[in-house]
């Protein structure tokens, strides 16, 4: 009987997504946050709390609980709960939420985010900290991002004397899949003036200040491009707002804002990044480290072998059945460059020959000699 998985969920094996997480990682560490987990399950009350009825339409339900959807409803949670935390609180969380909604390309019901936030600093000199994150990690992976910003303080502006203001952000924020005719349509419909979008598209970050000087002086401290169509999360987000993007790609990879308020704290901000998306977008390719020990009738040697190179830090993997050295080589091409070879004249001598994979060459190597070429 063949199990297939269900939709929106996938397997993943071998080092690009371990690879992919430990540099995103690394740049969360880098500039001083915490690590955090937090449960996959929260009530539903909490879930709940802070979100329209798009988030409550995608909530996995568990009898009065949920999975949780991102990682700042349960930071949030948490903030609300320690008090005494010291501020500025600054945490990144790196783990899957889920969503539950149609599977659609790079668009899945379970998926990895990588979110880090500061709560408790209300100076713009946060969110600027943020988006620096966000530059060094799309450098470390060798991508080059596309970072644009926008405000709320700005939007509300701009919409203030539209009666339905729900309406008119969502259909803005449909622009990159649509175009500006169909906006402009949409918004026709309903009464609103479809100029709007023309003067949108001709905007300028110094023509914000008319709407907004808040807006304005933030934006211009933030120094990203400035999308007038950027409309995300309205009813979560308070103040600025970012989203990330890659050349080619029509769905966003990451983004944030300041969410001010949420759960009782004055003043918060965070970016994430999917893990996902990027995973499927990464073109980079991770060749198998480490070696494989095959062995002929000599696998007392062989143990003795596999744990004086794990003993120096080297991936070791040894054959653990009784097989053919043909069989043992056809596996370990397949996951491994290096393959040490010990047959009975290796081990009298206590020596390996030394295959390498990728150049078709091999030499016989006492364990210290061997050591210094796969190290």
């Amino acid at each position: 009987m063949f199990i297939m998985l269900p939709p929106g969920v996938r397997d993943f094996v071998g080092e690009k997504r371990r690879k992919l997480l430990s540099i995103i990682e690394e740049v969360f560490r880098l500039y001083g946050y915490r690590y955090m987990e937090t449960p996959a399950l929260e009530y539903l009350s909490t879930l709940t709390e802070k979100g329209g009825e798009e988030i409550k339409e995608q909530i996995f339900y568990c009898e009065k609980e949920g999975l949780r959807f991102d990682h700042t409803v349960p930071l949030m949670r948490y903030v609300r709960d320690h008090p005494e935390i010291p501020k500025p609180f600054k945490r990144y969380a790196i783990g899957k939420v889920w969503r539950n909604e149609e599977p659609q390309k790079m668009r899945y019901r379970e998926f990895v985010q990588a979110d880090v936030d500061i709560i408790g600093v209300k100076e713009i000199w946060a969110s600027q900290e943020l988006l620096e994150i966000a530059e060094e990690v799309f450098r470390r992976l060798e991508i080059q991002p596309i970072i644009r910003v926008n405000h709320k303080a700005f939007l509300l502006e701009l919409a203030k004397d539209i009666e339905d203001k729900g309406f008119f952000f969502r259909t803005l924020d449909k622009i990159d899949r649509f175009g500006k005719d169909w906006v402009k349509q949409e918004l026709e419909k309903k009464g609103i003036d479809g100029e709007i979008v023309d003067r949108l598209s001709k905007m300028t970050l110094e023509d914000v200040r008319g709407y907004s000087e808040k807006a304005y002086e933030d934006l211009k401290v933030l120094g990203r491009t400035f999308d007038p169509f950027l409309v995300r999360g309205l009813d979560y987000y308070t103040g600025e707002l970012f989203e990330f993007g890659i050349e080619g790609v029509n769905v966003s990879v990451g983004g944030g804002g300041r969410y001010d308020g949420m759960f009782g704290s004055d003043y918060n901000v965070g970016i994430s990044f999917g893990v996902d998306r990027i995973y499927d977008i990464w073109e980079k390719e991770f060749p198998p480290k480490g070696l494989f020990i095959a062995w002929i009738k000599e696998k007392e040697f062989a143990n003795e072998a596999a744990s004086f190179f794990r003993r120096h830090n080297i991936p070791t993997e040894l054959n653990l059945q009784e097989r053919s050295l043909k069989k043992q080589l056809e596996y370990a091409s397949k996951h491994y460059r290096w393959v040490a070879i010990i047959g009975p004249k290796e081990a009298q001598e206590r020596k390996i020959t030394l295959r390498d994979l990728a150049q078709s060459k091999e030499e016989t190597l006492n364990l210290d000699e061997a050591l210094k070429k796969v190290s």
